[in-house]
């Protein structure tokens, strides 16, 4: 048996597809399903992140478009809205489900060139000082650090 290995250590073992001491630990809970575990015991005080040792830290930065977000439509049930992307989504008002996709910013390829005009770097688009506490006490945790991207068309557009 192998001795415990640090979350560092097991997700680098993970990723060169080697066996580490036993699976890492990740996951990303919706909003209502935290309300629902708080409901069944979970400690409202504590993340799930806490709570069930999750290995992994991301830090991010708004690769977006940067379109405004407005809300179109409200009923008891749904929101529909623009998105930073530029799309139109519908979605439960708990947000526990994947929006439905109404509509995508780009539908020919005309539509592109003022996309991307709108996607120009900017130190703006990070906020480095809560980044960088973030990765400062991730890596004090001893936790795998990522940068997460989503581009294109992984987007929620």
């Amino acid at each position: 048996m192998k001795s415990a290995m640090s979350s560092q250590e097991r997700v680098r073992t993970a990723i060169a597809r080697t066996v580490p001491d036993r699976v890492p630990i990740q996951d990303g809970p919706w909003a209502a399903t935290v309300r629902r575990w708080e409901g069944e015991g979970l400690p409202v005080e504590k993340s799930p992140a806490d709570h069930f040792g999750y290995e992994i830290e991301g830090i991010e930065a708004d690769l977006s478009p940067r379109f405004p977000v407005k809300v179109l439509e409200e009923s008891d049930e749904y929101v529909v809205e623009t998105t930073a992307e530029g799309g139109v989504r519908r979605n439960h008002r708990d947000r526990s489900t994947t929006p439905e996709v109404i509509e995508c910013p780009v539908k020919q390829p005309g539509d592109w060139p003022a996309i991307r005009e709108r996607l120009r770097p900017d130190m703006k688009r990070m906020n480095w000082a809560s980044s960088w506490s973030d990765y400062q006490a991730a890596r004090e945790q001893g936790k795998y650090v990522t940068f997460n991207a989503a581009c294109g068309y992984d987007l929620d557009s």
